[in-house]
């Protein structure tokens, strides 16, 4: 084989990962690097063969899984609603089940708020827990129940 030889066979198969992502022959890519290795310590044939093949399945086997996993697992993305919920906050406004007004202000803003109890009151100055969102209007009850 030649310095050639390995070097055009480890850009095409990194080029055909790239094409395929399938994390396969990138791993053939790096064995193949391996072999123009064994080829410049003057290696035999035979052994920069070998090299490339229980190379290439060595690496296939041991980072193929974890390459995988990391691409399928995807950034951890939370949707800023569910964030809110177990938040606490404090009544600026009293929250009034019963005509519905009230707010909380929440980690610097303020939001409408409506009572957990639908015919609750929550008097201004109480720190309350949000319980749930809905909409632009949260749900929220006192700390000390």
């Amino acid at each position: 084989m030649s310095v050639l030889f390995w070097v055009l066979l480890a850009i095409g198969l990194a080029v055909i990962e790239i094409l395929s992502v399938t994390f396969f022959p990138i791993f053939f890519s790096f064995s193949a690097l391996l072999a123009l290795g064994v080829y410049l310590a003057d290696g035999e044939d035979w052994l920069q063969w070998l090299v490339f093949g229980v190379g290439g399945l060595v690496f296939s086997a041991g980072l193929r899984p974890i390459a995988k996993r990391q691409l399928e697992k995807g950034p951890d993305l939370k949707n800023p609603v569910e964030e809110m919920t177990g938040q606490r906050g404090v009544v600026e406004v009293p929250v009034d089940g019963r005509s519905g007004t009230g707010t909380v202000r929440l980690g610097g803003q303020v939001w409408t708020a409506r009572p957990e109890d639908a015919f609750g009151q929550i008097g201004a100055g109480t720190d309350v827990e949000v319980k749930e969102v809905r909409g632009a209007t949260i749900v929220v009850a006192p700390l000390d129940q």
